[in-house]
């Protein structure tokens, strides 16, 4: 579990006190035993933007007794974040009534860090592709047909992209089609 930065939770809903693995504490940067061991306790390291979500996918598992699966940052003791992928199921007592959440939290920090690197490395080619000085195409080899084009192309051709996009690209260059 340590080497996946997998760790276990078992959260008592009837008494409040929540139970951390060992390598939970150490995730968010406590000292072995260091957790309060209370619901409370879990929400202080919520990211202030990803609380309510949290909260309200909480009480829907609780609510419909469906498996809980959220996403969400939590801030460290020394105030770095991490990212936290989080599955859980409410189990219920003999009357029925939901006693407690068992689950599981992994480290997702990396896969969000390459995730955004993927955002950013999209925008600026999309940023290049838009502000390029020469007629820039994408056609699809078995029609012909524009996929996607830049606004030089659009400019100089006196089309919008909308007007572009599906044409065959011989239909542009050829007056008589």
């Amino acid at each position: 579990m340590d080497a996946a930065k997998i760790g276990t939770f078992d959260w008592n809903i009837e008494t409040g006190k929540v139970y951390w693995s060992p390598n939970l504490e150490l995730f968010m940067g406590l000292p072995p035993g260091g957790f309060e061991g209370t619901f409370e306790a879990f929400d202080r390291f919520l990211h202030p933007a990803d609380r309510e979500q949290v909260q309200r996918a909480v009480q829907q598992a609780i609510q419909t007794g469906k498996d809980y699966e959220v996403e969400f940052r939590m801030i460290r003791l020394d105030g770095t974040i991490r990212w936290v992928q989080t599955r859980g199921r409410v189990l219920f007592n003999e009357a029925g009534t939901p006693s407690r959440m068992i689950g599981i939290d992994i480290d997702i920090s990396q896969h969000k860090s390459y995730e955004q690197q993927l955002i950013d490395a999209e925008q600026k080619y999309s940023d290049f592709y838009d502000h390029a000085p020469d007629l820039l195409f994408s056609i699809d080899a078995e029609t012909g047909r524009v996929l996607e084009c830049n606004q030089t192309a659009c400019d100089a051709l006196g089309y919008s992209k909308d007007e572009l996009v599906g044409r065959e690209i011989f239909q542009l260059y050829h007056a008589d089609s």
